[in-house]
């Protein structure tokens, strides 16, 4: 924490370098650094103004309108540019003054009225830092109710620190609002720094998904419970698939952590290895821990019966096809690793073909070539059964 021109006010850097960003960054990316750029030159700050300090560019580029002091700030609530005022929370989220007669009054008003759904839902989040108010805690608890934007940024400004919210039923509720990440109000959050696309990356699915399970990671507890409700919106159509790679890996690390308490996400990202669109199996097989569990193990087994890689329903085009070789590719390797005789896949005597010798194809298939080629220990190139009925 660091103090501005104002000895009222003080810069939460550590949560901006420990929670939001990181250290190194730059800027999340040039829409984000052009906003603020904006805000800075609109409040008159010079370019060579002193920031908050060695903690990093995007940190101290952070903290400069600050230097302007509140009442200068909050008076760019209602700026006609967007842009100026959807960085603009992003700033006050890391103000922390005592003057709550006249932040609060002000955030709380604006993140009402403001017609942008991406400023409410800032505003929202930037709340947070005073949610030991009561009027903070219940305004954002009745924003929860809210169109999904408001949500989203009430239950963000209740559950993340410094300043969280411990009622339980509260808590239950604003999980339940996490989930909007992936849909209308994760293209809102897309809009806000903490989740610019150059930085979170697109489709604006995967970097709201990231970008939420990012801020739930310090807390397993309650990153378990927010992927026990996401995980069901890959099969429902809630979510786009562009979001398994993030719930999978959650769950993976999750289990890394304890596989007693997290072992039912272990069954849900099994489930998804018979996912019907081949991008969502691609992301349930590319985990690290998660074989160490039976029913994962075994649904890995259970895509070596499979005639051919690429023969499931659904999966014609050139992506669907590669997408299922390397689910059947990567479900080889990891078997192999272990040891598992299944890792040499059995053909059905109906399938129409006869059981491949070891010379098949020209491809050796003995275990130590098998084993050697899908550890590294080999040739670079993955064992891939032959799509040809050449056997």
């Amino acid at each position: 924490m660091s103090s501005m021109g104002d000895p009222r006010v003080a810069f939460l850097w550590e949560t901006v370098v420990h929670r939001d960003f990181d250290v190194e960054l730059d800027e999340p990316g040039r829409r984000s650094g052009a906003a603020l750029e904006a805000l800075t030159a609109d409040l008159g700050i010079p370019d060579d103004a002193e920031g908050c300090g060695p903690v990093g560019e995007w940190a101290d580029k952070l903290s400069r309108p600050l230097t302007a002091g509140l009442p200068a700030l909050l008076a760019r609530l209602s700026h006609p540019d967007i842009a100026v005022r959807r960085i603009l929370p992003v700033v006050l989220a890391y103000a922390h003054a005592p003057a709550e007669e006249v932040v609060i009054p002000a955030l709380l008003a604006r993140s009402e009225s403001d017609p942008d759904a991406p400023v409410r839902l800032g505003l929202l989040f930037a709340l947070g830092l005073h949610c030991d108010r009561p009027e903070v805690r219940d305004h954002l608890r009745r924003r929860l109710q809210g169109e999904p934007a408001d949500a989203l940024g009430a239950a963000l400004g209740l559950l993340l620190p410094p300043v969280a919210e411990t009622d339980a039923e509260v808590i239950g509720e604003a999980l339940e609002a996490l989930t909007l990440c992936g849909g209308e109000a994760g293209e809102a959050l897309a809009e806000l720094a903490w989740c610019d696309p150059e930085w979170c990356g697109l489709p604006a699915a995967y970097g709201s998904v990231d970008a939420v399970d990012s801020w739930l990671t310090p807390t397993p507890g309650l990153r378990s419970r927010w992927l026990t409700r996401m995980l069901p919106g890959l099969w429902d159509g809630r979510l786009d698939a562009s979001a398994a790679p993030v719930l999978v890996e959650a769950a993976d690390r999750l289990f890394q952590q304890d596989r007693d308490a997290f072992a039912g996400h272990a069954r849900a990202v099994a489930s998804l290895l018979e996912h019907p669109d081949p991008l969502v199996r691609r992301a349930a097989v590319n985990t690290h821990h998660l074989p160490a569990h039976r029913t994962y193990t075994e649904a890995l087994a259970g895509i070596l019966q499979a005639p051919d890689p690429g023969s499931r329903s659904g999966t014609d085009s050139l992506s669907g096809s590669d997408a299922d070789a390397d689910v059947f590719e990567r479900a080889l390797g990891v078997l192999a690793r272990r040891g598992d005789p299944r890792c040499i896949p059995r053909y059905s005597s109906g399938s129409g073909r006869a059981p491949c010798t070891p010379d098949c194809c020209g491809q050796r298939r003995t275990w130590p070539t098998i084993c050697g080629r899908t550890s590294g220990r080999g040739s670079a190139t993955t064992f891939r059964p032959p799509r040809s009925a050449r056997c």
